[in-house]
């Protein structure tokens, strides 16, 4: 479902530069690869801009127009496949399921209008 989920329905999340630059949407990118916390921005405007325009064949905008209670049970069959994996499917399953768990929560937050920024702060404040 990574495919669908992330990058709803095989849309790009990135565009891949050579050198340095700041894209339009000033996500900053170095190199060959996209920064971790590049690829969490251009996923948190993704989302955003799923919920603000809602097109039909986007799976983002199906979670937002089903409600919070269908996005928590994809965050709980997400969560529990997570589990699974770190059970016995190895690290690349992990990974995999990791990022469908990370992509249904920033969904739950944009469907709360809370941020990935708070949930930083948090994480700061506690360490």
């Amino acid at each position: 479902m990574i495919g669908r989920g992330l990058c709803d329905q095989g849309e790009k999340l990135g565009i891949w530069v050579e050198v340095d630059t700041i894209a339009e949407n000033h996500i900053i990118q170095r190199g060959n690869a996209m920064t971790q916390s590049s690829i969490m921005q251009q996923l948190w405007a993704t989302i955003q801009a799923r919920k603000e325009e809602m097109p039909e064949d986007s799976y983002t905008a199906f979670l937002f127009r089903s409600g919070e209670n269908e996005i928590l049970k994809k965050i709980g069959e997400e969560s529990v496949e997570v589990i699974i994996a770190a059970k016995g499917e190895g690290d690349d399953r992990v990974i995999y399921e990791s990022a469908d768990l990370i992509y249904h929560l920033l969904v739950l937050l944009a469907a709360r209008g809370l941020t990935w920024e708070q949930i930083e702060e948090e994480l700061k404040r506690r360490f």
